[in-house]
């Protein structure tokens, strides 16, 4: 979840999905289908907490940002607050799970 300033002291909050495979490469199949794996069966995790922290702070963050001021998101100062409030994991990118 982000939340972002869009001027005149008003702030716009948006949901972004921020699909990537470990490499760094983005997953736009996932992101247009997040709401499917947030509700997808739970299975066990891909990733240590080390390599997952790691994840986070060299791609997934990053991408955020670049996604942010592609989308004009973050310009100027570039202030905006983000929440992580949800996190999947896909060993292989399957289909898409039914609901």
């Amino acid at each position: 979840m982000v939340e972002a300033p869009v001027g005149k002291g008003e702030r716009r909050v948006v949901i972004q999905p921020i699909a990537v495979k470990p490499d760094g490469t983005r997953v736009p199949a996932v992101e247009r289908q997040c709401d499917a794996w947030l509700h997808a069966t739970a299975a066990s995790a891909a990733f240590q907490p080390d390599e997952r922290i790691d994840l986070f702070r060299h791609t997934v963050e990053p991408t955020l940002q670049r996604e942010l001021r592609h989308k004009g998101a973050a310009n100027g100062d570039g202030s905006y607050s983000a929440e992580l409030i949800g996190y999947v994991e896909i060993r292989d990118q399957p289909e898409v799970p039914e609901r």
